[in-house]
């Protein structure tokens, strides 16, 4: 008898999870594949090393990369675990020249190898039902992404609502995915800003508000009280807008999440 009709007793010890393989300080990890997404920004896919499966961990959190002659620097992934990878997306600052962030644009290549450690962070989805509001300023978008994704997939009738500043369409990171993403999700809106828009970009069309991110723009998504916010950028974006939504006296501070980037060298 064929070897599939074939019934076999099944015993608890022959069925065994992967062994995920959790570590403390650095592994070593592979670069699979690297995307210029625009002009200053690079997202890199990186795989164990070692080949072995990676780590439970939460949308939104980070990882720090360490390359020799550079100090480690925190990176958030754009990926969630269910991608079997993590995803980094790099923005170069113009006086980062010499900096890890430069360091790894200019030079980590597919079949490279880094060192990365252990993904941490408390930036992450709260595990209630309650509306979502995203608001992010430029590289502030990664985590949002990772976000996003984990709300398609497990959570796709919450409401959602996602508003991104960015200098323009040359400066918009990840701007494809973020677009799909709020697509699978039905009930969302996404409201995005530009700061310097080119000349062939059209407010209505490719973006929906010109210059600052005003007041006006943020009272339509903050005016359920229940909402839970995730605010990331720069530490003047990120007080400005927590500061303009704790004005409207609706959503309560602790619901408001905020994750600052730092330039650091």
């Amino acid at each position: 008898m064929f070897g599939f009709f074939e019934k076999k007793e099944a015993h608890v010890d022959e069925v065994k999870a992967p062994a995920f393989v959790e570590w403390k300080g650095w592994r070593k990890f592979k670069v699979m594949n690297r995307k210029q997404e625009c002009v200053d920004t690079t997202t890199f896919t990186l795989m164990p090393a070692d080949e072995q499966p990676l780590p439970a961990f939460r949308a939104g959190q980070g990882v720090a990369l360490r390359l020799e002659g550079f100090e480690p620097r925190a990176y958030t992934l754009c990926s969630t675990p269910d991608e079997g990878c993590y995803r980094i997306t790099i923005k170069v600052l113009d006086n980062d020249r010499g900096a890890l962030s430069a360091q790894l644009a200019q030079c980590l290549h597919v079949g490279d190898e880094i060192e990365v450690s252990e993904p941490a962070g408390g930036f992450v989805l709260d595990d209630r039902e309650t509306p979502v509001v995203m608001i992010a300023e430029g590289i502030g978008i990664t985590p949002m992404v990772a976000m996003l994704s984990e709300i398609a997939t497990d959570h796709p009738l919450r409401r959602v609502h996602l508003i991104y500043s960015t200098k323009n369409g040359e400066h918009f990171p990840l701007q494809e995915e973020t677009k799909n993403l709020i697509k699978l999700i039905p009930d969302s809106g996404m409201a995005v800003g530009y700061t310097e828009p080119r000349f062939d970009e059209h407010v209505g069309q490719d973006y929906q508000f010109t210059g600052k991110l005003m007041p006006a723009t943020l009272r339509h998504a903050c005016m359920d009280a229940e909402s839970d916010v995730y605010l990331c950028g720069s530490e003047i974006f990120v007080e400005y807008v927590r500061n303009i939504i704790l004005q409207y006296r609706t959503i309560p501070a602790d619901h408001i999440h905020t994750q600052v980037f730092v330039r650091t060298r």
